[in-house]
């Protein structure tokens, strides 16, 4: 019967181990996921700086557009429509 005893005891201080073990190796998965998820995220933040000095934010109007615009095509008066014929 103490042997009975002394194998329940032994067993339930394993039991004791193995579920602390278990928790901190949840607790350092858990760490360790939330150090990716940091280093992803700061990651971004640098190639889109880098990507913002890069790009202007806004260009300016091409002359090309202009001319499309009010050019010989329309005959240089706004809203005249563009029939082949000029006057």
């Amino acid at each position: 019967m103490a042997r009975k005893l002394a194998g329940t005891e032994a067993l339930g201080t394993v039991s004791k181990e193995r579920d602390a073990l278990a928790s901190e190796l949840a607790q350092a998965c858990s760490a360790q996921q939330a150090d990716a998820q940091l280093a992803e995220t700061k990651l971004a933040q640098a190639l889109q700086a880098e990507a913002a000095k890069k790009t202007p934010r806004f260009r300016p109007c091409k002359p090309t557009w202009r001319l499309a615009m009010w050019g010989t095509e329309t005959g240089g008066e706004p809203g005249r429509e563009r029939d082949g014929s000029r006057a």
